[in-house]
């Protein structure tokens, strides 16, 4: 991928910072795909758990699936109120455009789109859904990520019981075809990831653990790496000895 434009040093005023934001990237890029790197999994990750003084969910915070152990969802969690939870993230609009701006000390690394907003954007890039599609797909989380010219759906998945998003696992393979319809003609590629709780670890859901896989397509148990992503991770500069 060609590098992004240099930051504009009235956003960036200590050389210090500058050279961070370099050193980010290339740490960044050096985890792009394949998407199952040990190293881009063990960085920093989004993490769900219960709340043991009640009242929800909370943020966990660095660490792989070692940080996992004896946790489990209980409720979809609001991924750009984690993004917006972790250092030097912020959330917020850009001017004329749909979705929600992922910010990085001040620089835009990703876009989100919801369900209508999607499409808001496909709009925005002159591509006419009905084109390619006979019936439309509303994702719950569809961030793209800009150096990576890469659009993520995000879907999570977590429940005790068995019930019908068993079979909606399944289903991933279409759904990423139908999202790589829409976006291939805007220099755009589809990865398709979900977020399962520990219910999905049972021996039962194997077959179709593997099925996901086997696709090329995604599953993560409780947190969603930012290195594996391709966004900016506020843990890495500590790991800037390794270059």
């Amino acid at each position: 991928y060609p590098p992004p434009p240099p930051p504009p040093t009235k956003n960036l005023e200590k050389p210090n910072e500058i050279k961070g934001f370099y050193i980010n990237l290339f740490l960044q890029q050096r985890n792009f795909l394949p998407l199952e790197s040990p190293r881009a999994n063990r960085i920093s990750t989004f993490e769900w758990r219960k709340n043991p003084r009640g009242g929800g969910m909370i943020q966990g915070g660095i660490g792989g699936a070692n940080t996992l152990t004896g946790l489990d969802f209980e409720r979809e969690c609001d991924l750009l109120t984690l993004l917006a939870a972790k250092p030097g993230y912020e959330i917020g609009t850009v001017p004329g455009k749909a979705g929600k701006g992922v910010f990085f000390k001040r620089q835009l690394v990703a876009r989100c789109f919801r369900k209508h907003s999607f499409y808001s954007f496909l709009k925005e890039e002159g591509v006419e859904w009905e084109k390619y599609l006979a019936c439309r797909l509303f994702p719950d989380d569809a961030l793209l990520v800009v150096v990576r010219e890469t659009l993520f759906i995000i879907e999570v998945k977590f429940q005790k019981v068995s019930g019908s998003v068993d079979e909606k696992l399944q289903t991933c393979d279409f759904k990423r075809k139908q999202y790589q319809k829409l976006v291939i003609g805007i220099g755009l590629k589809v990865e398709y990831v979900y977020v399962l709780s520990e219910w999905f670890k049972h021996e039962r859901y194997k077959d179709v653990l593997d099925y996901i896989i086997s696709v090329n397509c995604h599953y993560k148990f409780k947190t969603l790496p930012l290195a594996w992503l391709g966004l900016p991770d506020p843990d890495i500069p500590a790991a800037a000895g390794e270059i």
